[in-house]
C-alpha cells in the first residue's frame, strides 16, 4: 500500500472508531454522534 493510499485508511478506520465509541457512550440524539457520522461519510466519500 502506498504512503497516501495509507494515510486514506489510517483515517477512515479512526473515524470509523470514533463514529462507534460517540454511539456506545452518549444518547441516540446527541450531536457528537451527529458530527462524527458526518465527518466519516465526508472522508469516506473522497
Amino acid at each position: 500500500m502506498t504512503a497516501p493510499r495509507f494515510q486514506l485508511a489510517d483515517e477512515l478506520l479512526r473515524r470509523l472508531a470514533a463514529s462507534l465509541r460517540s454511539a456506545q457512550l452518549y444518547s441516540a440524539g446527541h450531536p457528537i454522534i451527529a458530527r462524527n457520522l458526518e465527518s466519516l461519510s465526508t472522508r469516506s466519500a473522497r
